[in-house]
This record gives structure tokens, sequence and C-alpha cells, in this order.
């Protein structure tokens, strides 16, 4: 196989499968929703995590996904996603999980801003759920019925999924650790989310399933308070309030009416002693149980999904079905029709299924994952952006039209000063003779022309074209002069002198009321 990842292509087999639609990239591997094909038209829609071909320290990475697939595969839970099949593809390994139709937590929790957080019967659920898993987990034994002491070391919203079903599946068991048959690592890494290890974890590696529990409760607080109680600027000053000890506040905090039950169970399950928590997950699940009573059904929870993240899931589910005709039309998997996973990635829109999760990470270089906004934040008013949109389009129409008068404005006071008639007015007005029409004064020139006629001084000054020679003349005034010339005549002076004392552009605004 070619080493660069982009030259794997939809319809491309691995084994059994074939690859359908890119879902996830992470540090050391890649998603793929893709297809499993058996006889007679059978198929199934599986996912499929491939180690990167170029990836750095291959040899860990693939313990670590031989780890992953002999640890999760023998849970068999609800709560837990199914570890189907682990294969090899020219030289490279593979992972087979079923598909799980639905949204990480995380997800859920940064779209439930917008309708005023998830409800707290709801959280509850989500967290008594992934207890149960996580319990079977910590339970599973070996074929000989001894206990593994196998612990998640990842417990995050973004590995914790709810269904479109209202199911809560636990996923990435990529750092799990069966304690009873390994010794901590020791290379100086930390592995999992910064923002949600527990401090053992971070002081000295050994883990136990009260790890978990505290990973659990700062799920819990986050689900039930949208804060996380150690929050800072960045995951790795998070990781140190966490190992160091800082204050907890407490739930009602931020919610004065938070259930008294339900903040002693979220303030047990986050002792920084581990004694002083719950001894196990199946304990946490209990004490939730008895604190809260009434939770969600698993139709409320599918309701929950639908709502927040209907439209995502229907993409998805769009982007699978386009990918299955697209394979289905290729005559070989390998034919040159078969588009690059770069083509198809431009092609689908994008999909909110969390990357993997960072396996190896340094202190003091964070992973990309950061802490979760509050999610109780009132609803966002739908009308703000399009009210901006209209201003700005508004305001644009407004100063153009401004621009318009102005520069017609001054073209018409340059018209009027010069003497020279206005463009295309005279010519618009003009009747058979020439003249402009009826009702108008004629020029100045034209005025002195006739006979018998007195100029008054006045009307030395530049006129407006006009077409009053066609009218018959009604003398006014002591000089005898038409009614019809006294009026411009004593107008043009007025703007000849408005021209020194102030700016036409000023006066034009004003005239046209701007």
């Amino acid at each position: 196989m070619e080493s660069d990842p982009s030259a794997i292509r939809v319809g491309q087999p691995f084994g059994r499968y074939e690859l359908l639609v890119p879902i996830a990239r992470g540090g050391m591997s890649r998603v793929w929703a893709a297809r499993l094909r058996g006889t007679r038209g059978f198929q199934k829609v599986v996912a499929l995590k491939t180690l990167l071909p170029d990836g750095p320290g291959r040899e860990t990475l693939e313990q670590m996904l031989l780890d992953e697939a002999r640890n999760a595969a023998a849970i068999q839970h609800p709560n837990v996603a199914q570890y189907l099949d682990l294969g090899e593809h020219d030289g490279l390994l593979f992972l087979v999980m079923e598909w799980i139709d639905g949204e990480p937590v995380g997800s859920l929790i940064k779209r439930s801003r917008l309708y005023g957080g998830i409800p707290i019967e709801i959280g509850v659920e989500i967290v008594v759920q992934a207890a149960r898993g996580l319990h079977a987990a910590h339970e599973l034994r070996d074929a000989n019925g001894m206990p593994l002491g196998l612990v998640h070391c990842d417990v995050s919203p973004q590995n914790v999924m709810l269904t479109s079903s209202g199911v809560v599946k636990l996923i990435d068991f990529g750092i799990a650790r069966a304690t009873n048959r390994a010794a901590p690592p020791d290379d100086g890494l930390v592995r999992g989310k910064l923002s949600f290890m527990a401090p053992e974890q971070i002081l000295t590696g050994v883990v136990d399933a009260r790890t978990d529990v505290f990973s659990l409760g700062l799920v819990l607080y986050l689900l039930t308070t949208g804060k996380h109680p150690f929050a800072a600027a960045n995951p790795t000053e998070t990781m140190r309030r966490i190992r160091d000890a800082a204050s907890l506040p407490p739930p009602s905090v931020y919610h004065s009416e938070f259930p008294d039950a339900l903040e002693n169970v979220v303030l047990r399950a986050l002792r920084h002693d581990p004694n002083e928590r719950f001894a196990n997950a199946e304990e946490l699940m209990t004490a939730l149980s008895e604190a809260v009573p009434r939770r969600a059904e698993p139709p409320e929870m599918a309701a929950f999904v639908q709502h927040i993240s209907g439209a995502e899931l229907a993409a998805r589910r769009a982007a699978i079905a386009d990918a299955l005709k697209l394979v289905e039309s290729f005559d070989h998997p390998l034919s040159e029709r078969s588009p690059s996973s770069q083509q198809l990635a431009a092609s689908f829109p994008p999909y909110s299924i969390a990357p993997p999760s960072q396996r190896t990470a340094d202190v003091e270089s964070p992973p990309s994952s950061t802490v979760p906004a509050t999610v109780m934040s009132t609803r966002a008013e739908p009308e703000v952006l399009p009210r901006r949109g209209r201003g700005r389009v508004l305001g644009a129409m407004a100063l153009g039209v401004t621009a318009a008068f102005l520069v017609l404005a001054v073209r018409q006071w340059t018209t009027l000063a010069s003497g020279a008639p206005a463009p295309n007015v005279a010519a618009a007005s003009a009747g058979p003779e020439g003249l402009g029409a009826p009702g108008r004064a004629p020029p100045a020139d034209a005025a002195r022309a006739e006979p018998g006629r007195e100029v008054p001084p006045e009307a030395e000054a530049p006129a407006p074209a006009s077409s009053a020679a066609t009218k018959p003349c009604t003398p006014c005034g002591p000089n005898g002069e038409c009614c019809e010339e006294r009026k411009p005549a004593k107008k043009a002076p007025a703007r000849r002198r408005s021209k020194s004392k102030r700016r036409p552009e000023v006066n034009t605004v004003q005239r046209y009321g701007i």
C-alpha cells in the first residue's frame, strides 16, 4: 500500500470491508464508515479504524491498537461499543467496531447552548448508563475467571456517545489498561484528555476504577451545571488545578435550585483523595439513581438527540447512502473512477463524529481538546444576524442615494454658474423650434435681443434655459418687465452669493432633507 493516506480510496477493500466515508483523523489513526459485504447481497455498515501509514512510533501504536482490540472486545454490554474484528491489509492494521448512529456528548453540550442546556433528567441518565458500561469494563475477567482490572483511563464527553435511539455507548478504549496484568508505562508521558484526568493519573500514573469515577464525575458536573469545575485558560492549566486540588465550587453556586442530594453525589465523585470517592462505578450509579429517581426514558433521550442534532444525523446518513451507491457503481473497487479520500471529503458535508482521543500527550504541550463552554446560556435570538444583514444593506443603499444626489447637485450648480444649459435637460424639453418647454424663462441674451425691452441689472446674471418666449408677457413692476422673468432674475444673484458663503453640497443636502 502507498504510504500517502490520500491514496486510500472510496471502495478500497480492507479484507472483507470496503471504505465508504472518511469520518475523522487523529494523531495516530483515521476512522472510516465502511461496508461489510457478505454473500447473496448481505451488507452492514461498520466503523473501521486504521493506523496512519506514516505515523510516528509505529510499533508502539500497533501495540496500543492490539491492546484496545484485546481488552474491549471481551466486554459484552449494551452501554459499550462492540469491537467486531481486527485485521491487517498490506501491512496496515485496522480495527472494526459497530457503527453508532448518534452524537458524542461533547457535541450535544455545545449545540444545546442554544436551547438552555441539557435538562438534569437527561444529563443524569447519560451518566447512569455510562456508569453501567464502565462497571462492566471494571469487572471484566479473563478465560480463567481472574479479574483484569481494566480501567478506561480516557472517560470524557467525546468518548460517551448518545445514539439516536436514546442509548449511551462508551467508546475508545485505546489507552485502557488491564492493571492486574501490566505495569504502568514508564515513558514520562501523560495519556488521556488533560481536562478530564484524575489527580492520581496525573501525579503517579497509578490508576484503578476510582480513576474512571473521577473522570465521569467531571462529565456529570459539566452536564448538570454547564461548567467545568476546574476550568482555566487552557487544558494544561486545568490539569494543574486538578492535580493541586484547587477549590471545588459546589454546583449550587451556579444554580441555586440544584438538588442537594445530587450535589452531594457530584462532590463525592470529585474528591481529590481516591479513598473518599465512590469505590467503583456501580456505587456511583446507585447513588445517582437514589438522588434523582425520576430520570429520562429512552424515548425522551432519542427525542432530545433528534431535536439537538437531527440535521447532522440526517446529513451523515445521506452521505453514507450516497457512498454506498457510488461503491455499487464501480466496475472494480480500485478502478480509476474511484475518487480519492480528499476528493470525497470535499464532496460530503463535515461530520460531528469525535476524532480519536489523544493517545500520548506531553504535559507542556496540551492536545487540541478544550474545556467545553457553558451550556446554560439563554437561547440565541434567531433574528439577530438577519437584522444586522438588513442594516448593512440599507446603510449601503442610503450612502449610494446620497452620493447620487450630491453628484447631480454639483453638476446642476456648475451648469447654473457657467450659464450653459444643464446636460440632457434642454434637449429633453425642447420643442419644434428648439426652445424649452412652455413656462420657463428665456436665456438672458435672448431677452436682450428683443427690441423695445429694457433688461434690468439683475437679469445680467445667467438664468436657466426657458421657453417663456412663446408665452405672452404680463407686465408688472415699475419697469414693465414680465412676471415670469422677475422671479428667476432675483434668484440668480442669491445662488451666486451662496457660492461664496457656503458649499453647494451642504445646500443640496438640506434641500433634499438627507
